[in-house]
């Protein structure tokens, strides 16, 4: 039989004489558990897990973050159990609250007005609290009531709430990473959102507004002087980025980072048939490719641009991959979309991968760091081949009819 288990952490003073409510507690888990049910409880305690006095707070606020439930003993009003006792109801937590008889006088005003178990302590009342429990697990995880309970209590999604936990903590305020992040909790929050209301739609990729928005989301973390931004680009990728010319924000974005300081060098990418449909299938490109000349005029010592035009593009496209390489301070992020020919021999962004790397932080792999030298040297071998982007280079593209 599939077990269902909910995890209660125990909140309660670090004092000697708590280890006997504790116990009872425990007790009560244990007899809840030997029922033949589905659900079962595991109760935890800080003081269970924590190895110094620096790491208690975090064992603390890590135990409560994974936990279903909190027992919090408030008897006696102490600021680090009222502390915790605010952290779960921040979390959305349910809560059981004890309290010792005697005690009701000394608890603040805005908890007074809970619910809660009232015990003695002594053997009998212990006891008697050990029963109280029982009874009140009965009430909330019976399994025909448990089957009644947000997905919140599955032990997948906890497991999986608890690895995102962990994984953010791992991730600096300061990282280029924080965008990454950011956009994909808010494409999983619309998503649930719709879940909430019945409604799903299963995309094998993003739709191009997306694209662009994760993008010009990333280029803003570019935002003081020092920054470099060195890519390789084809005319797939702005096919997608601007919505064949109908939408600037990515490059807008651009512009900005160099406002901010940050130094760009572009090379273009064609392959001759793509050059040769400039002024027909791909007149949006032009626009492109002027806005960029005129930008790398105004700001020749920040944004430079050129291209090259492969005459064996298969063979040069794996050779000198769409990439982008960012540089702020002590962290690196490579980033290179892949793409996908169709039915008309038309190149279409299929998926685009990131490698972040930080000097001296955050334990990222020397691999990370090695990919991204390699890409580095990529892209100089191909800026030396390259030629330099002219508004004389574009006119004549457009009148080679």
């Amino acid at each position: 039989m599939l077990q269902e288990k909910i995890k209660c952490a125990v909140l309660m003073p670090f004092e000697k004489s708590y280890s006997f409510v504790y116990e009872s507690i425990k007790a009560a888990c244990n007899e809840f558990n030997s029922r033949p049910k589905k659900t079962k409880i595991e109760s935890l305690r800080a003081d269970d897990d924590y190895t110094s006095e620096g790491s208690k707070l975090e064992s603390i606020t890590t135990l409560i973050a994974n936990c279903n439930i909190g027992i919090i003993d408030i008897t006696g009003s102490r600021p680090n159990v009222l502390w915790e006792f605010g952290y779960c109801v921040a979390l959305n937590k349910k809560i059981i609250i004890l309290l010792r008889k005697g005690a009701e006088d000394k608890i603040p005003f805005n908890v007074s007005n809970r619910e809660f178990i009232s015990y003695e302590f002594s053997v009998d009342g212990l006891n008697v609290l050990k029963e109280n429990l029982v009874n009140t697990f009965l009430k909330e995880f019976s399994d025909d009531n448990n089957k009644q309970r947000s997905l919140r209590f599955d032990p997948d999604i906890n497991t999986y709430l608890m690895n995102i936990e962990n994984g953010l903590r791992k991730i600096e305020f300061d990282s280029l990473l924080q965008n990454l992040a950011k956009g994909e909790f808010q494409r999983l929050n619309r998503r649930i959102k719709d879940l909430q209301k019945g409604k799903f739609d299963l995309r094998n990729r993003k739709p191009r507004q997306e694209i662009i928005q994760y993008y010009s989301d990333y280029v803003s973390q570019l935002n003081e002087s020092g920054c470099e931004f060195y890519t390789i680009t084809r005319l797939a990728f702005w096919k997608e980025i601007t919505d064949e010319g109908k939408n600037s924000e990515y490059f807008i974005e651009n512009v900005n980072a160099v406002l901010r300081g940050t130094s760009i060098k572009r090379v273009f990418l064609f392959s001759e048939s793509e050059l040769n449909s400039l002024h027909t299938h791909n007149r949006w490109l032009l626009q492109t490719l002027r806005s960029h000349c005129e930008e790398s005029t105004e700001y020749e010592d920040k944004f430079e641009v050129k291209f090259y035009v492969s005459k064996n593009f298969k063979s040069d496209a794996e050779k000198y991959p769409n990439l982008a390489i960012w540089k702020k301070d002590t962290q690196q992020l490579l980033f290179f979309p892949t793409y996908l020919q169709n039915s008309k021999q038309e190149w279409n962004l299929k998926q685009t991968d990131f490698v972040y790397f930080r000097n001296g932080e955050g334990g990222y792999p020397k691999k990370n760091l090695e990919l991204i030298n390699k890409h580095s040297l990529l892209f100089k071998r191909l800026w030396e081949k390259a030629q330099t982007l002219t508004q004389e280079k574009i006119n004549g593209w457009n009148n080679n009819k």
